[in-house]
C-alpha cells in the first residue's frame, strides 16, 4: 500500500536544533567550541520545553496559527502555501516593525522580505509541544497534508491519487490541525498586530503550557511570583518547586558554573596563542577566571556532594568522551592546589586542548593558525542560562495581561 504522506529524512526537532546550531556559529559567546550541547540541550528541553534559542515573544504562539488560518481559508496547499505563508509572514513583520519601532523582539525586522528563518520555522516545535498544533508533521509535510484536508470527500482525493480509501476516510475524520480552542484570529490580522497580549490569550497560553508542558519548571514557575533574574536558579521562589524540578535547577546550576570556567580557560588560551590579540584581552580573562574560582570555592561543599551518576540519568547523556571530559574537569577544580593556579596547570590546559581537537577536529583553533585568526576574541564566553532568558520573557508577557494594565491586543 503506498503511504499516504511522505516523509523527510529529519524530524522537526531535528531541524531546529541544526539551525539552533548554525545561528550560534553567528555569535561568538555561544558556540559550543567543547562539544557540551547534549547537555544544554537536555536540560533546556526539560526545564524549558518548547522554546529554542531563537525565539523571542510568545505572542508568536499565536501569530503562527492564525496565519496557517488564512491559508486554509484560502484552500492553498503545496507550494501555493509556502510561497503564501512567506508573504503573509512578511507582512506581519512590516505591520509589527510599525507598530513597536522601539521593542526588542520583532523576527525579521532588519532583514524583511530576505528573512531566511520565519517565524513559523522557529515556533513549528513549539506549538506541538504546548499542543497548539496538533499534527506531528514538518513543516513541509504539513504542506501536502492540507491537499488532502481540503478535500470534502476522499473520493475526490482518489480521482487524483493512488491512495487507500480506508486510510483516507479514517484521516479526514479524525485529524485535527490545530488546537479547537484556539484563540480565534482577529479580523483585521495581519493588518494590525503588537506583541502584547490580552488577557483571553495570556490565559489561553498559560493553560496550554500548564496542560501539556505538565510538571516541568516552565509549568510550575509560571505560578510563582515574576522575578527579573538572569538565571533561573536565581530565583527568589524556586524552593517552592517540587524536589524533582529543584533537583533540575541545581544541576544545571552546578553544571553551568564548572563548565564555565573550561571556556574561560579556552578563550585565554586562545588569547595567549594569538599574537594579534592585545594584553587587554588577556587580561580581561585572568580576571573572569579568578571571579570563577572565588565563586567555585564558595560552592565548594554543594559541588562535592554532586551526584554525577543521578546527573547522567537526568540528562540521559550516554557519550562516554563527553562524560570522560567532564568528570576530569569535575575533578580537577575540586582539587584546591589546581584550581588555585588553573589558569598555568598543564593538565588542565591539555585536557581543553584535546577536546576542542576531538570536536573540532584539523578547524581547532588551539591547532590551526588560520582558525585562530578567525576566533573574534569571545567563544562559548558566557554562562549557560538554558533558555531562561526566552522563559522568562515568554512568562513576563503572560503577567503583564494577567496582572500588568491590559493591552488592548
Amino acid at each position: 500500500m503506498q503511504s499516504v504522506f511522505s516523509w523527510v529524512d529529519f524530524s522537526e526537532r531535528d531541524k531546529n536544533q541544526m539551525h539552533e546550531i548554525i545561528n550560534s556559529l553567528s555569535k561568538s559567546n555561544t558556540r559550543d567550541e567543547l562539544g557540551i550541547a547534549p547537555i544544554r540541550d537536555s536540560l533546556s528541553n526539560l526545564m524549558f520545553p518548547g522554546t529554542t534559542t531563537i525565539q523571542t515573544r510568545i505572542k508568536y504562539m499565536l501569530f503562527v496559527p492564525w496565519l496557517y488560518k488564512i491559508i486554509e481559508k484560502e484552500k492553498l496547499a503545496d507550494q501555493s502555501a509556502v510561497e503564501r505563508i512567506r508573504e503573509l509572514e512578511v507582512e506581519l513583520i512590516k505591520t509589527l516593525s510599525e507598530t513597536h519601532s522601539d521593542e526588542k523582539g520583532i523576527i525579521g525586522e532588519r532583514a524583511g522580505g530576505t528573512i531566511s528563518r520565519t517565524p513559523a520555522d522557529i515556533y513549528w516545535t513549539g506549538l506541538r509541544e504546548w499542543g497548539i498544533l496538533k499534527v506531528d508533521f514538518s513543516r513541509r509535510d504539513f504542506h501536502d497534508l492540507l491537499k488532502i484536508y481540503y478535500k470534502s470527500s476522499s473520493e475526490d482525493l482518489l480521482l487524483e491519487n493512488d491512495y487507500n480509501l480506508d486510510e483516507l476516510a479514517l484521516f479526514k475524520n479524525e485529524i485535527q490541525l490545530w488546537d479547537p480552542s484556539l484563540i480565534n484570529i482577529p479580523d483585521d490580522f495581519p493588518e494590525k498586530a503588537n506583541l502584547y497580549l490580552n488577557q483571553e490569550q495570556a490565559n489561553y497560553l498559560k493553560e496550554k503550557i500548564k496542560k501539556n508542558c505538565h510538571h516541568t519548571v516552565l509549568s510550575e514557575i509560571i505560578d510563582l511570583p515574576s522575578d527579573n533574574v538572569d538565571f533561573v536558579w536565581e530565583h527568589k521562589y524556586i524552593n517552592q518547586l517540587d524536589e524533582k524540578l529543584f533537583n533540575q535547577i541545581k544541576y544545571a546550576h552546578f553544571f553551568a558554573d564548572i563548565i564555565f570556567g573550561a571556556h574561560l580557560l579556552y578563550n585565554l588560551m586562545l588569547a595567549q596563542k594569538d599574537e594579534n590579540t592585545n594584553n587587554e584581552l588577556e587580561e580581561k580573562y585572568l580576571k573572569s577566571i579568578n571571579v570563577w574560582k572565588v565563586d567555585i570555592k564558595d560552592q565548594k561543599k554543594d559541588l562535592k556532594a554532586w551526584d554525577l551518576e543521578k546527573f547522567w540519568l537526568i540528562v540521559g547523556v550516554n557519550d562516554i568522551k563527553l562524560k570522560s571530559f567532564i568528570k576530569n574537569w569535575y575533578d580537577i577544580i575540586l582539587n584546591e592546589r589546581y584550581l588555585d593556579e588553573i589558569e598555568n596547570n598543564s593538565y588542565a590546559r591539555k585536557l581543553i586542548a584535546q577536546r576542542e581537537k576531538l570536536i573540532k577536529g584539523n578547524r581547532a583553533r588551539l591547532f590551526n593558525q588560520t582558525y585562530l585568526e578567525k576566533w573574534g576574541g569571545a567563544s562559548s564566553a558566557s554562562k549557560l542560562d538554558f533558555r531562561w532568558n526566552i522563559a522568562n520573557n515568554f512568562i513576563r508577557d503572560i503577567n503583564l495581561a494577567l496582572w500588568g494594565d491590559e493591552i488592548n491586543a
